[in-house]
C-alpha cells in the first residue's frame, strides 16, 4: 500500500540540511522557476518563495549581529571583573594595614579571605562588590575618598554590565526563535511549490524534479570525521594531509572558531575563515587561497568564551 502521508511531510526540516546548503538549494530553485516562467505560471509561488527566503536569511543576519553584540558585552563584563579583582587584591593590603587581619573589622571586608574574591564569577560578583563597597563606606574615615567612591562605582558598573548582557541573551533567544519560524515557513513554501509543480505537470516526473537540485541539499559521503575539543584560545591541527584541489569539509561548532590552512602545524596564518557560534558551514579548501601543496595542515583556533566542541567531516 502507498503511504500517502509521505507526500505531505515536510522533507526540508532535517538537521542534516544546514543553512548554507538550504540557502543554495532555494536560490537555485527560484532561478529554475524564473527561467521557465515565460507564461507566468509560477508567479504566485515565485513571489511567496522570494518573500520567505528574504525573511529567513534576514532573520539569520539578526541572530549573527545579536550574537556578536552578546560576545562583546560578555568580554566587557569579563574585563570589568578582572579589573575589579585586581583592585581588590591591592585594597586588601591597605585594609590589613588599617585593621588587624584577625580582627572583626577586617572580616567585614574579607570574611573568607581575599581568595573568595579571586574565585568570584558572574553569579556572585555583584554581591561581593556590594559587600566591599558597604564596608569601605562604613569605615570611610579611614580611607581616601577616591577609594570609597571607586568601589561604589564598581557595584553600579557591574550591575549595568550584567543587565546589558542578560538583556542581549534575551534578544538572541528571540531572534533565534524568529529565525526558526521563518525557516519553517520557507520549508513549507517549498513543499507547496513541489505540489504546485506536480499539479501543473501531472505524471511528468522528470520535468517536475528538474526544478529541484537535490544534490545541493546534502553533503557528499564523508570519508573521515574528527571530533575536537578546544579550550578558549587553544589551537589544534586535527588534520595533516595532502588535500585535493576540490576537497570540501563540513564544520559544526558551538563556539566561534578560526579555521585556516597552514604550512606550520598548530599555527594560524593570515588566510583564515571565521565560523560563528552554533554555525554549520561547508568549506571549500580553494576558498583559503593558498597552495595546497605547501599548506597541508588544517588548523583550528577557539576564539569563543568557553570550551569548544568542533566536528569536522571531510
Amino acid at each position: 500500500m502507498i503511504n500517502f502521508e509521505y507526500f505531505y511531510n515536510n522533507h526540508f526540516n532535517s538537521k542534516n540540511i544546514i543553512d548554507l546548503r538550504f540557502g543554495n538549494f532555494t536560490v537555485d530553485h527560484i532561478a529554475r522557476l524564473t527561467s521557465n516562467n515565460s507564461a507566468g505560471v509560477f508567479n504566485t509561488i515565485l513571489a511567496a518563495s522570494s518573500t520567505c527566503y528574504s525573511a529567513y536569511y534576514g532573520n539569520q543576519a539578526d541572530v549573527s549581529v545579536a550574537e556578536a553584540v552578546k560576545k562583546s558585552l560578555t568580554n566587557s563584563l569579563d574585563g570589568l571583573i578582572d579589573v575589579f579583582k585586581d583592585d581588590v587584591s591591592k585594597s586588601a593590603k591597605l585594609v590589613s594595614y588599617k585593621f588587624d587581619e584577625n580582627g572583626s573589622v577586617y572580616l567585614e571586608f574579607f570574611p573568607s579571605g581575599v581568595s573568595e574574591y579571586n574565585r568570584a564569577n558572574k553569579g556572585n560578583i555583584e554581591l561581593l562588590a556590594d559587600r566591599l563597597a558597604t564596608a569601605f563606606s562604613k569605615y570611610s574615615a579611614e580611607f581616601d575618598a577616591a577609594i570609597v567612591t571607586k568601589f561604589k562605582t564598581y557595584v553600579t558598573n557591574l550591575q549595568s554590565a550584567r543587565n546589558a548582557q542578560l538583556q542581549k541573551f534575551g534578544t538572541v533567544d528571540s531572534s533565534k526563535a524568529k529565525t526558526q519560524e521563518s525557516r519553517t515557513a520557507l520549508e513549507l513554501q517549498l513543499l507547496v511549490n513541489m505540489h504546485t509543480i506536480g499539479g501543473l505537470f501531472p505524471g511528468e516526473v522528470e520535468r517536475c524534479v528538474s526544478f529541484f537540485d537535490q544534490s545541493l541539499l546534502m553533503p557528499a559521503h564523508h570519508q573521515q570525521t574528527w571530533n575536537i575539543e578546544l579550550k578558549t584560545n587553544e589551537i589544534q591541527t586535527p588534520i595533516e594531509k595532502q588535500f585535493a584541489a576540490n576537497a570540501e569539509m563540513d564544520i559544526t561548532t558551538n563556539q566561534t572558531i578560526e579555521v585556516g590552512l597552514s604550512n606550520v602545524k598548530d599555527q594560524l596564518q593570515k588566510y583564515k575563515i571565521t565560523i560563528n557560534t552554533n554555525e554549520q558551514t561547508t568549506l571549500k579548501l580553494a576558498d583559503f587561497n593558498v597552495d595546497l601543496n605547501t599548506h597541508p595542515f588544517l588548523v583550528i583556533k577557539n576564539i569563543g568564551a568557553d570550551d569548544a566542541l568542533v566536528k569536522v567531516e571531510l
